[in-house]
């Protein structure tokens, strides 16, 4: 929900904001999480952006803009 405002207010790409979430969780969990699994989370977070920029731009010319 906020990824969505953020990419309205400020033109920031839905994935990006979501992974720059990510990226904040992640580092806060280093305090119980060793770096290799942090690292792993931070690969799958990673990928996930891409596959949501890449359906949310897959999916624009069908809602006609």
């Amino acid at each position: 929900m906020i990824a969505r405002i953020i990419e309205k207010e400020k033109g920031l790409p839905m994935g990006r904001s979501l992974l720059m979430f990510d990226i904040v969780v992640l580092i806060a969990s280093l305090s119980y999480l060793d770096v290799e699994h942090m690292m792993y989370t931070l690969l799958a977070s990673y990928v996930f952006s891409r596959v949501v920029n890449f359906t949310l731009e897959a999916l624009m010319p069908l809602k006609g803009f």
